[in-house]
């Protein structure tokens, strides 16, 4: 039996043109390169904190499936969707 090698898991990191701040119990990003302010929802907050904090991607899916007790499949998909758009808006990159 040989032991799986395990690959580094994706990581990202907020652009520095984006501003993050909690305003009365809401997460609010403002990008310097984007027209507009994006308000998180609960998940998306919990996803953006994990962000900053430099969690890679399997560790943010893991605690979202906790956080709101779903399957890994939908976990991956609610995870990986949100961190798609928001590389899409330039608001993260690969670190």
């Amino acid at each position: 039996m040989t032991p799986r090698t395990r690959t580094r898991a994706a990581r990202y990191t907020p652009v520095d043109t984006v501003a993050h701040r909690r305003i009365e119990g809401q997460t609010l990003l403002l990008s310097a390169d984007e027209d507009g302010l994006l308000t998180l929802n609960a998940s998306g907050e919990f996803i953006w904190r994990r962000v900053v904090l430099g969690r890679d991607v399997d560790a943010i899916v893991r605690a979202f499936q906790r956080q709101f007790r779903v399957s890994p499949q939908i976990a991956t998909r609610d995870v990986r969707a949100f961190l798609d758009m928001l590389l899409r808006r330039r608001l993260i990159r690969r670190a």
